[in-house]
């Protein structure tokens, strides 16, 4: 799982974008579907993410890796800064880091559109300049991980045999 956290200078968290683990289609037009319709996700799974997404106002992402993609980086700034297309409106600056995904040319050429100033922090710095790697990533790896614990214990108590 990927996941990309959004606050600003006021310490206001804006709705968080996860990338799942997703299997891809053996068919090119439905991988093609998938992607364009359904961020990702088949047509089986898409129901419930599309139930979630109407809940929360955090967004899932499906590929095979449940790696962040320039895909994806296009979509995050759209999610957040779309607003401010063609509104010629001050400059705002976004932190990201040094990772290819976010700095593709088309990415660039999409931030530039909304007014979005895009600055990479250096490797060594993340820590410093994103303190929600520590403050948000930490307290939910671990809830996440507490419950993926707690389902296989339930699991190895309780098996459920499938029989043919």
């Amino acid at each position: 799982m990927t996941a990309m956290l959004l606050a600003d200078n006021k310490g206001t968290m804006y709705p968080l974008f996860l990338v799942l683990k997703s299997r891809t289609s053996k068919v090119k037009a439905t991988v093609i579907e998938n992607l364009t319709k359904r961020n990702g996700f088949g047509p089986v799974v898409w129901p419930e993410v599309e139930e979630l997404h109407e809940r929360h106002a955090s967004r899932l992402y499906g590929n095979p890796t449940a790696w962040w993609n320039g895909h994806i980086s296009k979509e995050f700034l759209m999610y957040h800064f779309g607003y401010r297309k063609d509104k010629n409106m001050k400059k705002i600056l976004l932190l990201w880091d040094d990772f290819n995904a976010h700095f593709s040319d088309d990415v660039v050429a999409c931030a530039e559109s909304l007014d979005v100033f895009l600055e990479k922090i250096p490797p060594t710095f993340t820590w410093i300049c994103q303190p929600a790697d520590v403050a948000w990533m930490k307290p939910l790896k671990a809830s996440m991980r507490l419950r993926w614990v707690t389902y296989l214990r339930h699991e190895i108590r309780d098996p459920v045999f499938i029989t043919h």
